[in-house]
């Protein structure tokens, strides 16, 4: 989707700048051979079979791994659940009956399971990322990092590795933790089964579209984005779209970002309205509202770096939605045969005080079929699009380093 796309490519620009051209972690950390025999025996352990019990907690059906020890709700809408799995540790588990910042929230649990573990065991030393992984499950957007560090005091201390997995699935958020050395993979297919069983009694319409992406950095999967589309009875489309990144800014610091859009759209594909969030490392960075003002013309409000921001945007401009992008690409490849298409938008993640130009070109030179390129100011972006308007791969070339997006999941279709 170009203005999905561009927007996150914008946020992944900072963080290209800030990794340099060499990530801190391989895409899949392993067994380091220089490790000690006895390490690589821990970080080698794997359950050779995993059975699952049936977990009812508030509204959630799902499957957690071994014996289930623990349940409870610990604030409305809030619940936890633990499982013993046979490691030695318990699988712990966090769910929400509502979206939450998933790269913030990865790294908020990871940290409280680090305290934790250095409470019980004594200070924490020798720390590093360990792994950073993104992708979907069964259409759920998730997140991985990991942290391996030692706890207590020289000659008697000890090798702590704590993974923690975090996945949106239909409006429902869940966050889990195991803190062992080894059992990697063991760990990830828990979750991978916890969050395909995942469900909720609810009588809300679900979404007529969907799709994740994945971000890729040098070969790093650091971050993800999903956007759905929801029709109101009136024909409105109201689009919910995220974006979530753990970028390793070196071996021992972690960079993570999110943003939350929410947009009203007409069926034509032209923005009623939007509210926008973006978070830093923890910290609000915007909170703004895009909507029409009582004299008809364009008005942003909010904060921004913790000032406040009240600006007109005037009423010249037509800004599209999502869904009025895929149009137009959709349109590209049918009715109107454009070749290029120029396209007003809001990226506050850009410049929140402007309409941005967002420009379409299909590469007719190109035997890719569908390849076109979208640019968005400085940036450039290559990619493949679908003759349904989406993209569904794009590149973009800092030099020194290179970012990926490919669609991974798409469900349904734009009306």
């Amino acid at each position: 989707m170009p203005t999905n796309y561009a927007r996150s490519f914008a946020l992944v620009a900072a963080a290209v700048l800030l990794s340099g051209p060499d990530l801190a972690v391989a895409e899949d950390a392993g067994v380091d051979p220089a490790w000690p025999d006895w390490l690589k025996k821990a970080m080698s352990q794997e359950h050779k079979r995993i059975r699952y019990k049936q977990l009812s907690l508030g509204p959630f059906e799902t499957v957690m791994p071994g014996k289930i020890t623990d349940r409870e709700e610990i604030d409305q809408g809030t619940y936890y659940a633990a499982a013993d799995d046979g490691s030695g540790t318990s699988f712990e588990c966090w769910f929400f009956d509502d979206t939450m910042d998933m790269a913030t929230s990865t790294v908020n649990i990871a940290e409280a399971v680090i305290e934790n573990t250095s409470t019980n065991h004594g200070p924490v030393g020798n720390r590093r990322i360990h792994h950073v992984d993104a992708g979907e499950i069964d259409g759920a957007p998730f997140l991985a990092l990991e942290w391996l560090y030692t706890v207590g005091e020289a000659p008697n201390a000890l090798v702590a590795l704590t993974k923690v997995r975090a996945a949106e699935r239909d409006g429902m958020f869940v966050i889990c933790s195991h803190s062992l050395p080894g059992y990697r993979d063991s760990f990830a297919k828990s979750f991978d089964q916890l969050v395909s069983k995942l469900s909720r009694t609810s009588d809300a319409p679900g979404p007529y579209y969907r799709e994740v992406i994945v971000h890729n950095l040098n070969g790093l999967n650091i971050g993800i984005s999903q956007l759905s589309m929801t029709m109101d009875d009136e024909g409105d489309t109201k689009i919910e779209s995220s974006d979530a990144m753990l970028v390793p800014v070196s071996a021992t610091d972690l960079g993570s970002t999110d943003t939350s859009t929410v947009s009203w759209s007409t069926p034509e594909g032209y923005v009623i309205n939007t509210v926008h969030a973006s978070v830093e490392n923890g910290d609000l960075v915007s909170q703004l509202s895009l909507q029409l003002n009582d004299d008809g013309a364009w008005q942003v409000d909010g904060t921004l770096s913790g000032k406040n921001l009240n600006q007109v945007l005037g009423s010249d401009a037509e800004p599209v939605s999502a869904l009025g992008e895929m149009l137009t690409v959709k349109g590209m490849f049918g009715d109107t045969g454009a070749t290029r298409q120029e396209l007003d938008s809001w990226i506050p993640s850009a410049d929140p005080t402007v309409f941005s130009t967002v420009v379409i070109e299909m590469d007719e030179a190109s035997d890719v079929p569908g390849a076109g390129v979208v640019t968005l100011g400085p940036l450039r972006i290559s990619g493949e699009f679908e003759a349904t308007g989406s993209m569904v791969k794009g590149i973009m070339d800092f030099g020194i380093s290179q970012l990926n997006f490919e669609r991974v999941f798409a469900s349904g279709a734009i009306h």
